[in-house]
């Protein structure tokens, strides 16, 4: 029967605990070192994580977003848009915060969310509406407005039934919006712009048919 080891004595006359030849405070004091390094490693590595973060942002460029859900076709306001910074990657098409004017007074061309970035498609192109002015629809008939009417032309609006008495210079000022390419029986249908206090009144009117357009001389 072999007999069981038994650690060798120390100078000191104890013996080891073990036979790894390390007393418990080298262990521990491995161990803390070990835990030291690992603390500085990732220090390390959080400060190169907060470079890139934190350089980035001073690499982002002020955009346009939707400030509220956007219909696709609804006019675009001023308090539709806000500004965010983001550091695009090549070839994503935002626009840029000087250019908020070119989009305040356009159609969307798409619906638009809360944070959505608006890109230059996302507007169609076409006139401008002025600020406080409504967009209406209207049908007109041959006769009720001058040939050769396009987007973008600015018209004088009266109502048939008050065209007798009102002059031309009482017409409501609008622009036109946008005009059909093709007429249907009942004429051709537009949009206007007119002022914000107007726009009930030439809507009814304008359903009906009732809308008389002239264009302003010069």
């Amino acid at each position: 029967m072999t007999a069981p080891t038994v650690a060798a004595p120390r100078s000191d006359g104890r013996r080891r605990p073990d036979g790894s030849g390390h007393s418990p405070s080298t262990q521990v004091a491995a161990r803390n070192r070990a835990r030291i390094a690992a603390g500085i490693v990732l220090l390390a590595v959080s400060a190169v994580l907060a470079v890139l973060v934190y350089g980035n942002l001073g690499d982002r460029t002020p955009v346009l977003a939707a400030a509220r859900e956007i219909r696709a076709g609804a006019v675009i306001e001023d308090g539709d848009l806000m500004v965010v910074g983001v550091a695009a990657e090549p070839g994503v098409a935002t626009v840029p915060e000087g250019r908020r004017s070119e989009i305040v007074g356009r159609r969307a061309a798409v619906g638009l969310l809360p944070g959505g970035l608006i890109a230059p498609e996302s507007v169609r192109t076409g006139p401008v509406v002025p600020p406080g002015s409504t967009v209406i629809g209207a049908v007109v008939r041959p006769g009720q407005y001058p040939l050769g009417l396009d987007a973008g032309d600015s018209v004088l609006v009266l109502t048939a039934a008050a065209a007798v008495v009102e002059r031309p210079t009482d017409a409501v000022r609008a622009l036109i919006a946008s005009v059909s390419e093709t007429s249907g029986p009942d004429g051709t249908a537009i949009s206007l712009a007119v002022p914000a206090g107007d726009a009930s009144r030439l809507a009814r009117a304008g359903a009906e048919g009732s809308l008389i357009l002239m264009q302003p001389v010069p």
